[in-house]
This record gives structure tokens, sequence and C-alpha cells, in this order.
């Protein structure tokens, strides 16, 4: 939750806006025949990449690739901002076909719920209606919502799970009809959506003469490592426990207990703080000169 990609899902989890239950079951689920499918190989690509924001955008290629792309990292559809994960879901010119999807979903919702639902039927219409998830999409001025980009983003919302489970008598029969739908869901946006975006990067390789052996041979040109933009250091969790650690260097007794832990002894993020921690000038430790020492 501390990358930067994972910013706004870190807000909506602050908000519970997330069924992390369900989410975590999509990520495992395989819907193809067996695990070794190239199928469901490209499904799980994928989810990690649309849930993590790390879809091979313009601003992410750039960073990985800069002497093929050059900086050009304005958006290829409405050439207004730099195209990014966070922008796809928003760009102007790709909206219009957002929207007209999740009315898609929104009749695939309603069409699960009638096939699978165990009790009010006559009010699955407006469930679906009425839902965060869909309603702003049956409004052609009405912007996107949260919960509609965690379902762009493969995450299952809490508001998602609530218009399902007031039809279903169990939560496992809840679990088992979101999961077809997420199924859907999944190939419909890269189908109606991705896919708009795919064909203007083609078109935008075509113009640049990139093509896949570009790539590989730029990993393999030594010369193109050294190009390659700087990423920003993300030290992630620090043990709250090793914060006070510089102003109690001089405690022999109290370093040793510490380092012999085997807690920090396979914590590589502790060795990483000590960097920022302790001085350079203190180059060893030595094991305290007690008798007894609780060890941990």
């Amino acid at each position: 939750m501390n990358h930067n990609n994972l910013s706004d899902i870190y807000k909506f989890t602050q908000r519970n806006m997330i069924n992390w239950s369900l989410t975590s079951k999509f990520f495992h689920h395989n819907s193809r025949d067996t695990y070794t499918d190239d199928k469901h190989s490209k499904d799980i690509s994928w989810i990690i990449k649309s849930s993590t924001g790390t879809l091979p955008t313009l601003d992410f290629l750039n960073r990985n690739f800069p002497n093929l792309i050059k900086n050009d990292t304005k958006c290829m559809l409405c050439n207004s901002a730099e195209e990014s994960n966070d922008h796809i879901w928003k760009c102007p010119t790709l909206l219009p076909h957002i929207r007209s999807t999740f009315r898609l979903l929104a009749d695939q919702a309603q069409t699960f719920l009638q096939k699978y639902a165990d009790k009010l039927n006559l009010c699955i219409t407006d469930s679906i209606k009425y839902s965060n998830t869909f309603c702003w999409s049956f409004y052609n001025d009405a912007p996107i919502t949260d919960n509609a980009t965690l379902l762009l983003r493969s995450y299952v919302s809490e508001d998602l799970f609530r218009t399902f489970r007031t039809h279903f008598l169990t939560q496992g029969a809840t679990i088992k009809a979101i999961l077809k739908f997420m199924e859907t869901a999944t190939r419909l946006i890269k189908r109606n959506i991705w896919k708009v975006r795919s064909a203007a990067w083609k078109d935008k390789k075509r113009r640049l003469q990139i093509t896949k052996k570009s790539f590989k041979n730029y990993q393999r040109d030594p010369r193109m490592k050294t190009t390659r933009a700087p990423r920003c250091r993300n030290i992630g969790y620090i043990c709250p426990q090793t914060v006070s650690l510089y102003n109690n260097y001089n405690r022999s007794d109290l370093i040793f207990i510490i380092l012999a832990s085997s807690n920090f002894l396979h914590s590589s993020v502790f060795f990483n703080q000590l960097t920022y921690d302790l001085s350079d000038d203190i180059s060893y430790y030595s094991s305290p000169h007690y008798s007894r020492i609780l060890m941990v």
C-alpha cells in the first residue's frame, strides 16, 4: 500500500470500499480448463497489472525504454494529458467506450441475477439501476464513480457485493455469482475498452517503427541500460521498533538482542533501515559482557 501506484487503493481501503475477501478469491480464480492454459496466464497478467496500476501505458514504457518512447507520453486518444494508469480510466476520448461497456455490464449483472438469484426477482432491475457501480453509466454527463473504477481495476467493491447479496439466501451462492460476473466483466473491459487503446498504440508503434524485437534488443544492449530513468526510492514499511535505534546505539546489550533476534535476521527491511538509523562511524557491534543474556 506504500507504493505510489496503490495510493488510491489505500484510500479506498480506508473508506471500506473494497471487499478484500472476494477480491482475493477472484485473484486466485481460474475460469479456464487448466492452470497451464495460455488464456489463464493472460487473465492473471491482466488482473495483476490492472490491480497494481502497472498496465503498459506510455509513462510506464517511457521509464523503462526512454530511447524508444523519447518522452512522447501524451495520451494517444485525447492528446491532452500524459498517458498513465490513472489517466486511462478517465480519458475523455475513452470515457464513452467505458460508459457503453458499463451499460453492457449492467445488463450482464441483471441476467446473472435473474438466472441464479434465490429471491426478490422483481427488484433486480432496481438493484442494478441504483447501484453506484452502474448507475452513472445511464447518464451521458455523469462522471465515473469510484466503485466503477474499482471494477475496471479488477477489484470487487462492497457496493457490487451488496447488490448481489440482496438476492441470494447464502453467501456461498453470492460468491459464485460474483466470480462468474467478474469473469465476464474482465473480458468485456479488455475487449471494449483496452482494445481501443491498444489499437492506438499499434498505430503509434508503426509510425515510430517499433516492433517486439525493439524491446527485446533494448534489454540486451548494454548501452541502453544506463539510459533508464531512475526510480524514486521507496523504503516501504519501517518497523517502529527501529525508529529509536539511533538514540540507543551505545546500548550494546540492546543492540545485540535486536540483531540476534530471528525476526530481524530474516527482515531485509530492517537492514535497509539500519542504513538510515546508524552512524557510519559504528563499524561493528560486539556481544555484551554480561553473564546472562535474554535471548529472543
